[in-house]
């Protein structure tokens, strides 16, 4: 029996309160995860300056493009395996259970690093605001503290409370760059409007590996949507839309709102706008099309950007061990959900604890919450990611291998087989260019793999390995459990 404030993983079905979101809110939740505004404050300068310069654009569609591919195998496979566990679950229905273990690994550590990462920068964000406009100095640890702390709170209470909370942050990010988009193409931009940047002169000029690169960040947290299952409402619909719909919005807004950056500047100055400061060329963008307040209003909404990722993602992860819990592959109290909103409680408090402490140990190692904290972690995410997208396509073709039923060869094999060879070529590009992402270069200013990356991308390495061991030591001492593994996960 249980108390009025707890329910075991069994009951969650009954008293968890499944269906309360619909189509919109889980797009509003993912994208939300996306950070636009703070992708476009600072990963969007550093991709012109990296990568193929003022052609980003395009490859924010490119990148877009191997996502829906990818989208296609992921809610085929989705429909048909109904177990909430996202990646976890799939993986474990298609490419077996040793693989879905070691992946639901790299998925926390992945999710973890976006946390933690997103919330030292955000703690910068704010300590630099504060000081700049009130002259109070207060460590940006402390802040980012303070935003764990409140993701936390809200991470206790039911799904829809933070769908609600992240819906209006993500309403008054897009508000602000609609505004400064539409004041820039009313005043002709710097030089006058073209489509200079979608021309193939500058889509290959540069370095576009990078460029995708940069652009495949911006897109990490949309294959969240199938976490969600437990709580969508009518999920065999709500899941592939919201999917879909979350790639094709997140991708038209970086197109548009990249290509609007050139055009404040015009495409022979923005390079060096970039160049000259890549963290303010928003800032200064909107103050010169909007006034001050325009560029307050960007400062204030990215602070509340960033604090939307970390609620998006802390809301990932809980469901992740949640998942995780019920299978026996972590502690079983994380498996408990509160009886009355339906929260996985004890896996938001173990993940607020854990982050919180990991933020304290960043701070008294004195690194810093920018060029180290937020570089480095970021990059495990999106490594990471791009890693369990590769193993879910094989996991798709051959899961509908074993049991095609009336799933059409497109979906089954085709889209997921090119999606594939998209994110393993997306993969090798980040392991190659993964010391520049922590700013590791050798003599000659060329990224090297020095001890930063190779902890880094050893870290996950890892992660997949204890999971690996885990799923093992599962088979050997508790076959019963091992061999009920996917299956033990709860709809």
């Amino acid at each position: 029996m249980t108390t009025s404030s707890q329910a075991t993983a069994s009951e969650a079905d009954v008293e968890a309160h499944p269906g309360r979101l619909n189509t919109a809110t889980i797009v509003f939740m993912v994208a939300a995860a996306a950070s636009p505004l703070s992708i476009l404050a600072g990963v969007v300068p550093l991709g012109f300056l990296f990568g193929n310069g003022i052609g980003l654009p395009v490859m924010f569609a490119v990148a877009g493009a191997v996502f829906i591919l990818f989208s296609v195998g992921l809610v085929a496979m989705a429909a048909r395996v109904t177990q909430s566990g996202g990646f976890f679950a799939l993986i474990s229905q298609g490419a077996g259970r040793v693989a879905g273990v070691a992946a639901s690994y790299v998925a926390l550590v992945a999710y973890w690093s976006l946390i933690v990462g997103i919330s030292a920068y955000l703690g910068y964000v704010i300590e630099v605001t504060v000081a700049g406009n009130f002259g109070v100095d207060i460590p940006w640890w402390a802040f980012a503290v303070l935003a764990l702390l409140g993701a936390g709170a809200l991470g206790f209470q039911r799904i829809d409370t933070s769908s609600k909370v992240l819906s209006v942050l993500l309403i008054a990010e897009l508000l602000v760059v609609i505004a400064l988009t539409i004041a820039v193409v009313v005043s002709g931009g710097g030089e006058g409007l073209s489509l200079q940047p979608f021309a193939p002169s500058e889509i290959f000029s540069g370095s576009p590996a990078i460029g995708l690169v940069f652009a495949a960040q911006a897109f990490i947290g949309f294959e969240a949507t199938v976490i969600y299952r437990r709580e969508a409402r009518n999920p065999s619909r709500t899941i592939p839309r919201a999917t879909y719909l979350a790639v094709i919005l997140v991708g038209l807004f970086y197109v548009i709102s990249s290509w609007m950056l050139v055009m404040a500047w015009g495409p022979t100055k923005a390079l060096d706008v970039a160049a000259a400061d890549p963290g303010s060329m928003l800032l200064t963008t909107a103050d010169r099309y909007l006034g001050s307040f325009g560029q307050v209003a960007v400062e204030v909404l990215l602070i509340t950007s960033l604090f939307a990722a970390v609620l998006s993602f802390h809301n990932v992860l809980n469901r992740y061990q949640l998942s995780m819990a019920q299978a026996g592959v972590l502690p079983s109290q994380l498996a408990t959900v509160h009886g009355r909103t339906g929260s996985p409680r004890h896996a938001a408090a173990v993940q607020t604890v854990i982050s919180v402490g990991l933020i304290i140990v960043f701070a008294l190692l004195g690194l810093d919450p920018v060029v180290q904290v937020f570089a480095w972690l970021p990059s495990i995410a999106a490594l990471s990611v791009l890693s369990l997208m590769a193993v879910v396509s094989v996991s798709v073709v051959l899961y509908f291998r074993r049991q095609p039923g009336d799933v059409s060869l497109w979906k089954r094999v085709v889209a997921p087989v090119l999606s594939l060879i998209a994110l393993v070529g997306m993969i090798v590009f980040v392991l190659i260019y993964f010391p520049l992402l922590t700013g590791e270069f050798d003599a000659s200013g060329n990224p090297f793999y020095g001890p930063i990356s190779l902890v880094l991308v050893g870290i996950i390495v890892l992660a997949a390995a204890g999971g690996i061991a885990r799923a093992l030591v599962m088979r050997a001492r508790r076959p019963e459990q091992y061999t009920a593994l996917a299956s033990t996960l709860h709809e």
